[in-house]
């Protein structure tokens, strides 16, 4: 089993109070590189101009697989930073992602990732073929619980997730998103998990740390270190969310050791380590 990472490759504008910059981000940069450096084989899937070779260096260069699907615009966003608060606006969506060509890879890879930025990020008539296949899903929600209407993002739990949640192992969610999938299928955690047979939830609260609930009813909690009001946190979930994946399921961790090495991963990474910097930055 090795992850084939699905989603967005981003082109990001940072703005900070006094300074911005622009890199390259989204679930196949931040998941791939962090599935990577734990010693995985990841590929990763995404849609964007194939010509761009700014997009396709960053992986050529730190050998990992890809499978561009060619559009002629890519997904960029614009993040803008005061304090620990974060606006993000859209510029431009790439093509939706088929799943049609990618059936035999999911297959043979074993694990399929999915990390969609918004509703049709992954192709909605595709959808379908996640039922039924013989593989191991994580699904992070973020883009089945946003609308985007021009260039604003706004919190909305997607239909598209009716279809795509029965098929998963593994749903991570940040506080906020949970909130909003829990009052779409007016559940509790307990009953969202055992209604789609969830082996695990991991939530995700930034600052204030989360929990991950096991389908037997155990929680997990932690918390992080504290985080500096400017310090570089885009991409945090991703790293933990895959950091948390290889320890548990490839490596075989307990839960509660899987959580410290994510926790510790994350740190590193917010801090300037795991992924290095420069290597995302465009001038």
């Amino acid at each position: 089993m090795q992850p084939l990472v699905i989603g967005s490759t981003t082109i990001d504008l940072i703005e900070y109070p006094g300074s911005h910059f622009s890199k390259i981000g989204g679930v196949t940069t931040y998941a791939g590189f962090t599935f990577k450096k734990l010693g995985l084989q990841p590929t990763v899937v995404s849609s964007f101009p194939s010509t761009d070779d700014r997009l396709n260096s960053v992986f050529e260069e730190n050998d990992i697989d890809r499978y561009v699907q060619d559009a002629p615009e890519s997904t960029r966003f614009i993040n803008i930073y005061q304090g620990h608060t974060r606006i993000q606006k859209v510029l431009t969506l790439a093509d939706p992602i088929s799943l049609k060509p990618l059936k035999h890879i999911m297959q043979a890879k074993g694990h399929v990732h999915l990390g969609p930025l918004h509703p049709i990020d992954i192709e909605p008539v595709d959808l379908p073929l996640l039922g039924g296949a013989e593989y191991f899903l994580s699904l992070d929600v973020q883009g089945y619980t946003r609308k985007i209407e021009g260039e604003k993002i706004y919190p909305a739990v997607s239909k598209l997730l009716d279809s795509v949640l029965p098929n998963v192992h593994v749903l991570k969610a940040d506080t906020d998103e949970l909130t909003l999938v829990l009052k779409h299928f007016a559940c509790s955690i307990p009953e969202l998990i055992h209604q789609f047979k969830l082996d695990e939830l991991i939530v995700t609260g930034a600052a204030s740390g989360g929990c991950v609930y096991g389908a037997e009813g155990d929680v997990v909690q932690y918390r992080p270190r504290e985080v500096l009001s400017h310090a570089e946190t885009t991409g945090a979930g991703d790293v933990f969310f895959a950091a948390y994946l290889a320890a548990r399921f490839y490596q075989k961790q307990a839960r509660s050791a899987a959580v410290n090495q994510a926790v510790s991963l994350t740190e590193t990474f917010i801090q300037g380590g795991l992924i290095e910097t420069i290597a995302l930055t465009l001038n």
